[in-house]
This record gives C-alpha cells, structure tokens and sequence, in this order.
C-alpha cells in the first residue's frame, strides 16, 4: 500500500538536530508537516540515488501543551526522539518498527522546486490497525443515553463543538471517531463547529489543506456543517505573516464570502444566526461590524411569527466575560437588538452559545442566556479564563480526552446540552 502524503515541500528549511524544531538552512527542503507512519512502514525514494536525512517523532503528547498554556511553535503536539534521528543524508530505504511521526530532509538542488512529498518519497507497506477505544465505545453509550432520556418529540438536535485547534499529534482523530460513533446512534439535525479550526501559525498553504481535512471529517458525520469564524482561523497567530483576509477564510471556511448568516430549520420554527466576531484589520479586533448590526436587526425583523431564535457566535458577547480586550465593537448593540426584539416577541431569543474562551459558562443576568461551550482541544488549565467559568481535568486516553456536547432545541424554547467527555450535562430554561 502507498501513502499518499499531499504536502508540498519547504525550501530553505530544515529540521534542528537538537530540538527537532523547524528553522531556516538555504539549500534545503523539508516536509514541515509530519507524517504520520504505522508500524511496517518502509520509507524510499524515487530516486533510488537520492540521499535524504530522517527526524523522528514519537506519537506521546508532552504535558505541558495539556496542562500549561503553551502554542508548539510548529503546530507539532507529537515528541521529538533525537536519538533515533540521523546524523548524516544517505540514500537507500528506511523501515518503521513502530508508529512514528517523520520529516524528511533533502538538499533542494536535488529535487523539483515544485515537488510534493510524494513526488520525492515513496511509502508503503504500513498499516495502521486501530479498533474503537473501549473508554470511547463506553462514553458514547453513557453520553448517547442521557440524551435519548431528555429527547422530546420535534427536538432539534445537533452535535456541538468548537476550538479543535489542530495540530499534528492532537486528538482529532478520536475526536471525529467519537462524534461519528453518536451521529450514527441519535441522526442528529447537523454540526454546530464554533471556530478556531487550527492554532493559525503555519504557512497559508498547510493551514489550508489541514482546514479543507476537518471540514472533510465534519461533513463525512453528518450533514449541514453550521460553522462561525473563531480568531485564530485567519491564519493569524503570533504574527504569522501568511495571514488570510475575512474574505478568503470565509470562501475556504464557510463556502461563501458572506461572513454572518442565519438558517431556519422550519419543521422546529427555529431560526440560528451565525455571527462574525474577530477582524484582524481593526483596531477593535474582537467584535461585530456595524453593518452586521443592521444586518441582525433586519434578520430579527422579518422572523417569522412563532420562531424561536438562537445565535451562535465564536466571541462571547460580553466584555465582562473576555479575558483578551476590555472592549467588545458593538457589543452593546448587538445584545440590544436581541434583547429588543426578545421582549416584543416574548421571550423570542432562547439563547447565544459561543466558544473561544475554553471553558464551560452560563451567564444568566440578561433577558437570554449565553452559554460558553469548553474547548475541544486537549486542554486542563484554569489561566486565562472568565471569573466563574469552569474547566475540567482532561487526560488522554480516557473519557475525558474529549469535550464536546450534543445539543438538544425543545419546541418550548428550553435546551439541555449533554457532555460527551470532559464536564457536566446542563439544561437550560
């Protein structure tokens, strides 16, 4: 079996023999992405003459990335094995005992400009033999049940989650396994992802294709995706000179150039709108457009009769509730408008669920409830958080790798939210 491995390669990089990190060496070409390689794997070249270097990598997770607040440099969550990497190019194939991660390194006088990792390296033989996890089979009975237990009869249903923050060696894979093996038991109505796709520090290139990956996986679970802009989904992070405008994270994220939107689901009489919360080119980065304010008040106005409304966002409203800025762009005015039209329409707008803060909240003090969903991504640690959010232990390998929940609309407006993973159920009146 071959591999295929998409990446194109990165002249004038090359992999530091101590740390294993990426760093600039003219003169040679890299895969800056990892592959990753099943037990049995057999690594060789086109060119049968070609001399390359390895640099391996162990699949096991530092804690620090878990427990601290701490972004890899190389959006690499796997470990570097320094004694297992080569001190000098040779040609000839290279066999895999156990699942590794890999780069590769080449002179780049030796190999096309332009050539991908496949173009430059042939793998085969390898098979990964992976079964369900037994705490994952386990979760998703326990966290499948309790959602059947509060299921009502016109129930919309969802499977929500948000800030995955890719990287290579996370847990994603378990992640889309777990949200797979409950779509399959509950059919739900579609997926809510609130953003932050990947950490946003790689090339334009990688973050695309490893953006175009997850909205692959999420849409292979089940269809619609639902899905808003997080902050770090225009490649913008520790300032990444590849950044992309709105509009092209919106094209490549969303599928269109239209930043906020709404979808009515008209069997439940429910109406979701989808809000655009981060832009980068203002000086109030975090927060909501005018023209997206006129935009609301106009999608509220013309609900029809008897609709429930809910609103998604990447962003709490809520400067109070924002670690990041003491500002917030027109939040005022966007919780007016929702508010407004809340006490016209009794009690209208059930709810705003946001991600972005990675932790579990419910502020009840406004005429709604807005409720923070906890991140995803493998994270236990309680800096950087909102007074009285809560975060969980998280450990890999067991139930509590995961965080994510299934949403669950009843026709009177109330929600309950059941927790795959990580935390607690929660309902919501």
């Amino acid at each position: 079996m071959r591999y295929e491995i998409r990446q194109l390669l990165e002249h004038g990089m090359s992999v530091d023999r101590e740390t294993g990190l990426l760093y600039s060496e003219p003169g040679f070409a890299v895969n800056a992405v990892p592959v990753r390689l099943p037990a049995g794997s057999c690594i060789r070249t086109i060119d049968k003459t070609l001399k390359y270097r390895c640099f391996y990598y162990s699949p096991e997770i530092d804690d620090k990335l878990i427990y601290t607040y701490c972004y890899p440099p190389d959006a690499n969550w796997t470990t570097y094995i320094p004694e297992k990497t080569e001190d000098i190019m040779r040609s000839g194939c290279r066999s895999v005992a156990e699942e590794c991660f890999i780069r590769i390194s080449v002179r780049d006088k030796d190999i096309d400009p332009h050539s991908t990792f496949n173009d430059v390296f042939y793998i085969e033989k390898g098979e990964f033999h992976r079964s369900t996890p037994g705490w994952l089979t386990k979760e998703a009975e326990s966290t499948c049940a309790r959602a059947e237990a509060v299921r009502r009869d016109g129930d919309a249903v969802f499977l929500l989650l948000t800030d995955s923050h890719y990287s290579t060696g996370c847990i994603w894979d378990d992640t889309v396994l777990s949200l797979k093996t409950v779509a399959n038991k509950l059919m739900p109505d579609g997926i809510v992802c609130l953003g932050d796709l990947t950490d946003g520090m790689l090339s334009f290139r990688h973050t695309k294709g490893i953006t175009e990956d997850i909205l692959n996986d999420l849409k292979q679970i089940c269809s619609p995706l639902y899905i808003c802009l997080g902050n770090h989904d225009l490649n913008y992070f520790k300032g990444n000179p590849e950044r992309m405008t709105r509009q092209t994270g919106a094209r490549l994220i969303l599928g269109d150039e239209q930043l906020w939107y709404f979808r009515d689901i008209p069997d439940r009489k429910l109406r979701m709108i989808f809000l655009d919360s981060f832009d980068p080119e203002r000086n109030e980065r975090y927060g909501f457009d005018e023209q997206e304010i006129i935009w609301l008040r106009k999608v509220l106005r013309k609900t029809p009769k008897g609709y429930k409304v809910l609103v998604f966002s990447h962003l709490t409203p809520l400067p109070e509730n924002h670690v990041w800025s003491t500002d917030i762009l027109n939040s005022s005015k966007a919780m007016h408008a929702l508010e407004d039209f809340s006490k016209k329409k009794k009690n209208s707008v059930i709810g705003w669920i946001y991600g972005h803060n990675h932790a579990d909240q419910v502020i009840s003090y406004r005429d709604f409830p807005l409720i923070s969903i906890g991140c995803c991504k493998l994270e236990a640690f309680n800096e950087h958080k909102p007074e009285d959010a809560v975060t969980y232990t998280r450990k890999k390998g067991t139930g509590t790798q995961e965080l994510w929940d299934i949403l669950l609309v009843h026709s009177d407006g109330s929600m309950d939210l059941i927790r795959f993973g990580a935390g607690k159920d929660r309902h919501i009146a």
